[in-house]
């Protein structure tokens, strides 16, 4: 895998070896940051489900000001953290072990609030509609966050969730990306 944009446009990072973990792939990675464009310059970002980490190491050779990895599989933290080494990305990236919902109750009683979500969860067990519940439980976001998804074409998400609407939704073979924004925002 590599990088597709940004300053270290390019670089190589590795994926976990391990049945059932599906990296973003390269084509829909740049989907995602063509839609996001300079969304995410001088941002703080939250990375959930974060796998190889390829979601938020793009993010920050994009610009983005720190990354908040959360994955709960051993072998996936240790592929952020190597990755995160060898790009040197250590001052602006912050790895976490633990479950999403854990994290979204430690960021929310640190008053941590974030400038976008990406989320990649596992295809066929609907964490994505229940992961937006909890962000707004959690007050977690910022009244102009944007949350993006990847999950399975198949997997429908509502067009509105509280404060969060759906305002772009496109597919790449078996997989769609829904982009929502905070409606509190601009």
């Amino acid at each position: 895998m590599r990088l597709t944009g940004g300053k270290d446009r390019s670089r190589l990072i590795k994926a976990p070896r391990q049945k059932g973990i599906r990296p973003t792939l390269d084509k829909i990675r740049k989907a995602i940051f063509d839609i996001l464009q300079d969304e995410i310059i001088g941002k703080e970002i939250l990375d959930l489900f974060s796998g190889s980490g390829a979601i938020g190491l793009e993010a920050i050779s994009r610009g983005a000001e720190k990354v908040y990895f959360v994955e709960k599989e051993r072998i996936c933290v240790d592929t952020i953290v190597e990755n995160v080494k060898s790009l040197r990305y250590e001052d602006k990236a912050y790895v976490l072990y633990e479950d999403i919902f854990k994290a979204f109750r430690d960021f929310n009683k640190n008053k941590k609030k974030f400038d976008i979500i990406t989320m990649d969860p596992p295809y066929g067990r609907f964490l994505a509609k229940k992961a937006l519940l909890k962000i707004l439980t959690y007050d977690i976001i910022k009244n102009s966050s944007l949350i993006v998804i990847e999950h399975s074409k198949t997997e429908k998400l509502p067009e509105r969730i509280g404060t969060i609407q759906l305002y772009k939704r496109s597919s790449y073979g078996d997989t769609a990306l829904s982009f929502y924004k905070n409606s509190l925002g601009k």
